[in-house]
């Protein structure tokens, strides 16, 4: 369904986020090596918690302040893209 408050498709499962990276950028809340079973919720511009039960992983992510929203989502999958293959959970790059 569309989102209002971020204007992106988003599904959505008793009041969580589920993975929704298919409908293309700003809904990709949990980065690009999710499994498709992530769930959690984001925080405005600033935080993410999650749970990716298919590689067994939890993150809960605050960042130390605000930034502006395209910075923001810079800094959010540089930081997820970094822990998924810090664990060995993608291919190296």
């Amino acid at each position: 369904m569309m989102d209002r408050t971020f204007n992106v498709r988003l599904d959505r499962g008793l009041g969580v986020v589920v993975d929704s990276k298919q409908y293309g950028p700003g809904a990709d809340w949990y980065g690009p090596a999710c499994s498709p079973r992530t769930f959690g919720h984001a925080g405005f511009v600033s935080s993410v918690g999650f749970a990716d039960p298919e590689n067994q992983l939890v993150v809960a992510l605050a960042f130390n302040g605000m930034a502006e929203a395209t910075t923001h989502e810079v800094r959010l999958r540089a930081t997820l893209a970094a822990i998924y293959q810090d664990l060995g959970l993608t291919p190296d790059p």
